[in-house]
């Protein structure tokens, strides 16, 4: 998040994704970019899974 609140333009991981703020906090805005090849390729939609904390990822749920 920038000083004025904006989400940041983001430093793209391997060029594709961007994560603000990292790391991800519990209950707080998270901002994600993706400048990928689904996107590149006309996807209309991309799903995201996301955690936080020390936890394994381990019986996840939609």
């Amino acid at each position: 998040m920038t000083r004025s609140g904006k989400p940041n333009p983001g430093i793209f991981i391997d060029g594709r994704v961007s994560v603000d703020p990292v790391p991800l906090l519990q209950g707080e805005p998270a901002y994600i970019r993706y400048n990928g090849l689904l996107a590149k390729s006309g996807a209309d939609k991309i799903y995201l899974h996301s955690g936080y904390g020390q936890t394994d990822w381990q019986d996840i749920k939609d």
